[in-house]
């Protein structure tokens, strides 16, 4: 379900070149290299001008990557120079191009969900209403539980789309062994749906039900959930990479907001990003 990929997406490309002008570019050979595009990234959020432990080039926002991901394997760098304030500057910065690249929090981008995580999306709903459909007489087949194998690029999008970041995972990221569990329950005619986060394979199960989109009272009603994240599924990513028009009307809004020295304005788009998803919820 993550094909076609970032580096395949027109939609993408267009969303991303607009918020950084001047930064990112989407030659053919980052497909091959995508940690070119995240550097792009950092720089446009004028990351590489606020380092303190590393560096602002190329090399060294690799090494700021690889040692987010030593440090969560807990590796000890022991007989390096490598600090605990080393660690924390690469968290939070390489996680802030994590939610720009993947239009997460501050960066909210439902064109950018959907090409990630809207396949899935549909494909639970489909199966939810399949078994809705059974319970109701119709023809239907005996599964009762359906597993998706993933990665973090689809599940931070998925838990944004849920609406269930900041309860899942603060300002940090899924791990490689995290896992989301969404569950359809039936009380007679009723159906409500239940989710629960897990971060690692140690941890407790975090309860995300009060944040899903369409929840209200003490339940999250089937109908008004898929209703609250319509616009965030899709049937094909190949067809949600492909379709420029739809994206029109936010291209021109991302327009309106400038740049400054090439830098998106940071606290533009979290004022629009709030507008927008208060809209939604009305």
């Amino acid at each position: 379900m993550l094909k076609p990929s970032l580096m395949d997406c027109p939609v993408v490309h267009a969303l991303q070149e607009a918020k950084c002008a001047g930064y990112v570019r989407f030659p053919s050979d980052y497909a091959k290299n995508f940690d070119s595009y995240e550097y792009d990234l950092w720089r446009c959020l004028g990351l590489d001008k606020q380092v303190k432990y590393f560096g602002s080039d190329k090399l060294s926002f690799r090494l700021m990557e690889s040692v987010l991901n030593e440090a969560l394997n807990n590796y000890l760098f022991i007989g390096t120079n490598i600090t605990d304030a080393h660690v924390e500057e690469a968290r939070s910065m390489y996680r802030k191009v994590q939610r720009i690249t993947l239009g997460i929090d501050l960066y909210h981008e439902p064109d950018i969900l959907r090409v990630y995580s809207g396949e899935l999306l549909n494909d639970i709903i489909t199966k939810m209403r399949s078994k809705i459909a059974c319970r109701q007489g119709k023809t239907c087949d005996s599964i009762v539980f359906n597993g998706y194998s993933s990665q973090d690029l689809q599940i931070f999008p998925f838990l944004e789309i849920l609406r269930s970041t900041k309860a899942a995972v603060g300002d940090d990221a899924p791990l490689y062994t995290s896992g989301i569990f969404v569950e359809l329950y039936a009380n007679g005619k009723d159906y409500f749906l239940k989710a629960f986060f897990r971060r690692d394979h140690t941890d407790f199960l975090v309860d995300l039900t009060p944040n899903l989109p369409g929840f209200q009272g003490e339940s999250c009603e089937f109908e008004s959930f898929v209703s609250a994240v319509r616009n965030y599924s899709q049937k094909s990513n190949e067809k949600a990479c492909q379709d420029l028009e739809k994206i029109e009307g936010r291209l021109k809004e991302i327009e309106k907001w400038g740049t400054r020295n090439g830098v998106v304005l940071i606290d533009q788009i979290e004022s629009e990003t709030m507008k927008r998803m208060k809209r939604v919820e009305l």
